[in-house]
């Protein structure tokens, strides 16, 4: 159960970054030069960025909830331990 909590923990940090840079990445690929471009992509911004801070809010209020009740936090998830100085190489 332990490393199944650490995981979901770990999990909703890593969905907080990644919905963070998918609206950098949206708002980067806006054609800066097309006005109605811009107004769409600003106004995707401002409802991604008003949902964004509620999702981080209550995430931050389950992962609290599930810390206090369980006294398992992510940051205590062992690193795995590679032979030699680098991890190995992935793709």
């Amino acid at each position: 159960m332990k490393t199944r909590i650490q995981q979901i923990l770990t999990e909703l940090e890593c969905v907080q970054e990644s919905f963070l840079g998918l609206s950098d990445d949206i708002w980067l690929n806006i054609e800066h030069n097309d006005s109605q471009a811009v107004q769409k992509g600003s106004e995707f911004k401002v409802a991604f960025n008003k949902k964004l801070h509620e999702f981080n809010r209550i995430s931050s209020e389950i992962s609290d909830l599930i810390e206090n009740y369980t006294n398992i936090h992510p940051e205590s998830i062992p690193l795995p331990i590679y032979e030699g100085s680098t991890p190995p190489e992935t793709g």
